[in-house]
């Protein structure tokens, strides 16, 4: 009778580690960077146009040169 129960949380155990492993993995996996970068989510940027300078929309001027971003 012992051995049958010891056998069975046995199992379970070995389950529940297969699953924990395999729900890493899966986690590691949605992780990896874009191909087109280091994984950041692409900003709405502007270009200035007298330096080239990329600025998030929210600017009002640019960071490099001064001039007004329109």
């Amino acid at each position: 009778m012992f051995l049958p129960v010891t056998f069975i949380v046995l199992l379970i155990v070995a389950a529940c580690l297969i699953l924990g492993i395999w729900l890493l993995r899966q986690a590691a996996r949605d992780r990896r960077p874009t191909p087109a970068g280091d994984g950041r989510h692409a900003m709405d940027a502007l270009r200035c146009s007298k330096c080239g300078q990329v600025e998030p929309v929210v600017a009002q001027f640019c960071g490099h040169c001064g001039a007004r971003l329109t």
